[in-house]
């Protein structure tokens, strides 16, 4: 499991867990997300760096 980062065209950055895994039939890897945390600006009030805090 790890923290995705992923950009988004507003210029707001999501934070969301996710955990790989291979699919049997086909052999590729596939993500499946387990938790959608939101943006970061919703934690700089919280954290200083947040996504160095998360990725803890």
């Amino acid at each position: 499991m790890y923290l995705k980062v992923t950009p988004q065209k507003n210029g707001r950055i999501n934070l969301s867990f996710v955990e790989g895994y291979r699919d049997p039939k086909t052999k590729k890897v596939k993500h499946n997300v387990i938790e959608n945390l939101g943006y970061v600006d919703e934690y700089l009030d919280r954290f200083e760096d947040p996504i160095a805090t998360l990725k803890k």
